[in-house]
């Protein structure tokens, strides 16, 4: 919720010709807007129409965007989210919705009505576009802190967290061990701002969970943790008590087992805190500095090495673009329409070539490897496009596009000329054992990027 002081910082608007365009498809007419709740990022606002009725009109910047589709994919799988009647993007990339009334809250939601409602929600199968926390998304919060903490400091600020880095590092250490069992159930659709104040108990007792901007695919026992208020102390007693009721309410058994070696509601505290700290960090890097002016809410900026590509030999035509993160690189001209679209749906990449086997051929990887081998290689590899793309993100996309019309039989079948060969490498680990790589190497035909493209861009 906003603070007195925010309310009036408009980063984001409502242009006039959005509203119109609304108000037209949907028949009506506004008489008077009163704020509820406004913020630099967005706003929530009730309409009064003239045939006496009400109405919510709400917007938010572009990395809220996103709510819409939630809000209807939700809907379509019976989830209780309040109903969307219109909505339009602006040409800044925010998002404005009308939406239903829900009235006035007939009293406030308790720990029985949580558990309803969060096992309605984790019933709900994963929406496309959002983070994957899975085991692999989980292990690497530790070090996406890192980089957001890295580059505050590089911006001259958090210069004493020296402790709090050093926490983070320890957690870095362990953190593929403590995110086993990320997969057991629930896991799928999380609402990710589960507060109280996120569930509205209207007239007949009608519960309604509000608030989805920031819904992600992942352990449906880290949507609990927050229910007891992001900024208190941590509860852990609470937080078992929550999942006990969530039990009762209807959720999987699975849910009380334990994972990463502790107890559930130990697991699922932990990594919902880090959850919210990462997600602090990187707020506070692109949207929280008090040097910049309140428009900064469409900030894109990341942290050096978040999205940075791999410095390699350019063979073949290249277009300069500038990061997500303020750097600029040189990509190759083909690639640069998919690489842009990853970037706006706010996936990261490590590397890319047009033609990977051709790359091979030249050796614009510097190899060491004798001409015959490296030509057995540029033969596999002629044709084949290549985006290296962090795990998470790249199951992501494979996700968008696995039952696209164009694509689902290009991912299921790997002996077909048309496929795609996504890897992701094991290595053996510093301290024994063996680790999957933090990034995944996709491969799919050259001749296929303009069809990608347009399957991300209409998902």
């Amino acid at each position: 919720m906003a603070s007195n002081s925010e309310k009036g910082r408009r980063a984001v608007a409502v242009r006039p010709a959005t509203l119109n365009a609304l108000t037209q498809h949907l028949g009506i007419t506004i008489r008077r807007r009163a704020e509820i709740r406004v913020w630099s990022m967005s706003g929530v606002e009730r309409l009064y129409l003239a045939d006496a009725g009400t109405a919510i009109l709400k917007y938010a910047v572009d990395v809220f965007a996103a709510e819409p589709r939630i809000l209807r994919h939700a809907a379509h799988h019976g989830a209780p989210v309040p109903s969307l009647w219109a909505d339009q993007s602006q040409d800044d990339g925010s998002t404005v919705m009308i939406m239903e009334d829900l009235g006035p809250q007939i009293r406030e939601a308790n720990v029985g009505d949580a558990a309803t409602a969060a096992v309605a929600v984790h019933e709900c199968p994963p929406f496309p576009l959002g983070p994957v926390l899975n085991t692999e998304g989980l292990a690497n919060l530790p070090t996406r802190a890192l980089r957001w903490l890295d580059a505050l400091q590089e911006d001259g600020r958090w210069s004493g967290a020296q402790e709090f880095c050093r926490d983070l590092g320890r957690l870095e250490k362990v953190a593929r061990r403590r995110a086993s069992g990320a997969e057991i159930p629930p896991f799928g659709m999380c609402q990710s701002e589960f507060h109280p104040t996120s569930i509205h108990i209207g007239a007949g007792d009608r519960l309604t969970v509000m608030d989805w901007a920031r819904a992600y695919t992942g352990s449906g026992l880290l949507d609990l943790v927050p229910w007891q208020g992001t900024p208190e102390p941590l509860d852990l007693d609470a937080v078992s008590e929550l999942i006990t009721a969530y039990v009762s309410a209807g959720g999987p058994p699975e849910a009380t087992a334990d994972r990463g070696s502790l107890p559930a509601h130990v697991w699922a505290s932990g990594w919902g805190k880090l959850w919210i700290v990462e997600w602090f960090l990187e707020s506070t890097f692109r949207w929280g500095d008090p040097r910049r002016p309140s428009d900064g809410a469409n900030d894109r900026r990341s942290p050096r090495g978040g999205s940075r590509m791999s410095d390699l030999r350019q063979v073949h035509p290249t277009e300069r673009l500038v990061t997500p993160g303020g750097e600029e690189i040189d990509i190759d001209a083909e690639m640069v329409p998919l690489i842009r679209r990853l970037w706006a749906m706010d996936m990261e990449t490590k590397g890319c070539c047009q033609d990977f086997g051709d790359s091979i051929l030249h050796n614009g990887h510097g190899s060491t490897s004798p001409d015959d081998a490296r030509q057995r290689f540029a033969d596999f590899y002629s044709g084949q496009a290549w985006p290296k793309m962090p795990t998470a993100d790249a199951t992501r996309l494979i996700l968008i596009i696995s039952d696209h019309p164009r694509f689902a039989h290009r991912l299921r079948r790997w002996t077909h000329p048309e496929a795609w060969m996504n890897v992701v490498y094991i290595f053996p680990g510093d301290e024994g054992g063996a680790d999957l790589a933090n990034a995944a190497q996709l491969h799919f035909p050259r001749v296929q990027l303009p069809e990608l493209v347009t399957a991300l861009t209409t998902a």
